[in-house]
């Protein structure tokens, strides 16, 4: 069996790679609303105020799926990847951690604020919720937006 069909039924990698195009279609689509900064091609969500979205948004929506705990088990995990595998240096780490952690206080705001259920997290409603608190946290200069920064 090659490679990319052992990926595609293998469930450890075909979830996160399913999610993590659904994350990347948000992203996009929430960009075309808002109007932050995005790349082009393969660097279209990579180290600029795309990648802060992204990374914000998944771990708020993870952690009203699967609570703050497994969220940042989650995002742990993919930051080690990272390091281990794309030679992700410190700046890009440091950056993508902390936008995660925005993200899970976001997912706490919404539960506090909204009393938002586990069965909301894929909600069109909840998820434009989350996509105004990550766009609010950006302009107020709460999120990282380049490795350089902070």
């Amino acid at each position: 069996m090659n490679k990319k069909n052992s990926d595609n039924t293998n469930i450890f990698n075909f979830i996160p790679k399913k999610y993590g195009q659904y994350v990347l279609e948000k992203t996009l689509e929430y960009q075309k609303k808002y109007g932050f900064e995005v790349g082009a091609g393969k660097e279209a969500t990579h180290n600029n105020e795309a990648d802060a979205f992204k990374h914000t948004f998944m771990q708020a929506q993870l952690a009203l799926l699967t609570g703050k705990h497994a969220a940042k088990f989650f995002g742990d995990f993919h930051e080690i990847q990272g390091n281990l595998f794309q030679g992700q240096g410190k700046g890009e780490n440091n950056m993508d951690n902390w936008n995660n952690a925005q993200g899970r206080e976001i997912a706490k705001e919404l539960i506090h604020e909204y009393g938002i259920k586990v069965t909301a997290a894929f909600n069109p409603d909840v998820c434009d919720l989350i996509a105004e608190k990550v766009h609010q946290r950006m302009k107020a200069g709460k999120l990282i937006t380049h490795p350089s920064r902070r």
